[in-house]
């Protein structure tokens, strides 16, 4: 039966609608620019971002009333119906959102911080890819024994646990500090994505199967997107308000700074005879060692409102109902 469910049907090509895909493309790729550069100019504020607010909008609510009403939609949201299955894809929207997040905040901070290159962010964050592999048999057996309500549990826990772990990062980290609370990530992982998909495509029936896998693997990748520019609108804004912070604590007059710039200073003016470019060097010094460590504090806070947003998940937890019969092969469809 399986087999028969994953076959192509190339007569659905007959009565494709290509206006609903049209409307989708608009609203999602509206949706991103927004995202990316809202923050760069001032959100609404700014015309061009407002435009696109409301053509996201609009084409996005065009899209759904003709969805709901086409008999062969390019996203059937009907099956948000089943209640099972309408929660189960809200925690795969949540997991997308950290698993492609935490993939791409922390190869950011180890190479706009601590300066590593491709080959060392690579070893740096190797545990995640590591932690999956070995654990992907086990979360397999497990979801076919407990059930998939504590198994989902568990894993939106532990992700929260592990971007907790980091949050405590400094600019002083080289990435072994990374590397258990990563191998906890790339298990926990596993742990929300299997049962979570087990339970969202078991709970419809055949027939729509194909349909709810579309939606189900779409939201996942759609808080993936929007998890990356909630992520970089996140550390602009952090930065900045860090960088505020520290500048009225290094105020003019304190003497620990003194002391600082007056060393700084005369080991610049070793190598340089203008003593006035020996201090306009030391200012710039300290300039970028306080913009690292407010990037280095926004990065934490990345990492904290993370954590905070699967810990909140859990409450959904309660709400959705174990599918009577899970579906096995499925498990493969989440990666």
């Amino acid at each position: 039966m399986l087999g028969r469910v994953d076959d192509p049907n190339p007569s659905l090509l007959r009565n494709f609608d290509i206006l609903g895909l049209g409307l989708l493309t608009t609203a999602l790729a509206s949706l991103e620019y927004v995202l990316e550069e809202g923050y760069r100019w001032g959100w609404l504020d700014d015309p061009e971002i407002l435009h696109l607010t409301w053509i996201s909008a609009v084409a996005g609510g065009l899209f759904i009333w003709r969805s709901l009403r086409h008999p062969n939609p390019v996203v059937d949201f009907r099956v948000l119906q089943n209640r099972t299955f309408a929660i189960a894809t809200l925690f795969i929207f949540v997991t997308g959102f950290g698993l492609f997040g935490a993939v791409y905040v922390l190869p950011l901070f180890l190479a706009r911080i601590a300066g590593f290159n491709a080959l060392q962010i690579g070893q740096a964050v190797f545990s995640t890819g590591l932690a999956m592999v070995l654990s992907a048999p086990l979360i397999a057996k497990l979801s076919r024994k407990i059930d998939s309500r504590l198994l989902i549990s568990a894993g939106l826990f532990l992700f929260a646990f592990s971007l907790w772990r980091m949050t405590p990062i400094t600019s002083e980290w080289t990435g072994r500090e990374l590397f258990w609370p990563q191998f906890l990530r790339g298990f926990s992982i596993l742990l929300c994505i299997v049962p979570a998909t087990n339970m969202a495509l078991g709970s419809v029936p055949p027939e729509r199967l194909k349909m709810a896998s579309a939606l189900f693997n779409t939201m996942r990748n759609l808080g993936g997107a929007i998890g990356i520019a909630s992520i970089n609108t996140w550390l602009n804004s952090g930065t900045n308000l860090h960088w505020l912070r520290l500048n009225e604590r290094l105020a003019v007059g304190r003497p620990e700074l003194d002391t600082w710039l007056t060393d700084v200073t005369a080991h610049i003016h070793e190598a340089l005879a203008d003593p006035a470019m020996a201090t306009n060097r030391a200012i710039a010094v300290l300039a970028h060692l306080t913009r690292r460590e407010a990037a280095t504090m926004a990065f934490s806070d990345a990492l904290w409102i993370m954590s905070v947003l699967f810990l909140s998940a859990l409450l959904l937890v309660p709400l959705i109902k174990r599918p009577a019969k899970p579906i096995q092969a499925t498990t493969t469809e989440a990666h």
